[in-house]
């Protein structure tokens, strides 16, 4: 998910989003020049501490506390500035929102992206349709979240991934904020 975000320059400003126990942050912080600075979006307090504190042992406090902002809050309460971010990493399980909720995150994180700006988030290969099969959710709300998510990718995708050697497989999607 990372690698494939780091082809071009950063410019400065990069916003993680559900970032979990912090896996991709670590990968995010190793590929940031200097001046750049992270921002971290967790609601779970305690996986936020976890990354806090995994990062620091890996790259040092000084290092963390001059380019990385940890909140801990809910990604659509915060009302950061428009324009800012040249890279957004999206880390949310989206088949477990609401689809009105999906399209408010993907809304926000395209205001917030600076144009030409890349958005990538994965989703896991065939979850949505083992949650059919086995019928772990209404069959209309998947279908919506379906189409929610394709509706995005459709309007704004530069590049698909599929990785098979990942448990499980995953395809990243990269879309980019029309300039």
């Amino acid at each position: 998910m990372v690698e494939s975000n780091w082809k071009e320059s950063c410019q400065h400003d990069v916003l993680e989003v559900g970032s979990g126990t912090g896996i991709i942050s670590e990968q995010i912080f190793r590929r940031m020049q200097s001046g750049d600075k992270l921002t971290i979006v967790e609601i779970n307090s305690n996986f936020l501490t976890i990354t806090y504190k995994k990062m620091v042992q890996t790259f040092g406090d000084k290092e963390v506390t001059d380019s990385v902002i940890f909140v801990n809050d809910d990604f659509l309460k915060q009302r950061m500035p428009a324009d800012k971010y040249s890279r957004i990493c999206c880390s949310l399980p989206f088949n477990n929102f609401e689809p009105e909720i999906i399209d408010e995150i993907f809304q926000e994180m395209f205001r917030i992206c600076q144009p030409g700006g890349i958005i990538v988030f994965y989703e896991y290969i065939l979850l949505r349709r083992l949650r059919y099969w086995l019928g772990l959710g209404s069959n209309r709300q998947l279908k919506m979240i379906e189409d929610v998510l394709t509706g995005q990718i459709r309007k704004s995708a530069i590049e698909k991934i599929s990785i098979y050697t990942n448990f499980p497989p995953a395809t990243v999607h990269l879309l980019r904020k029309p300039i």
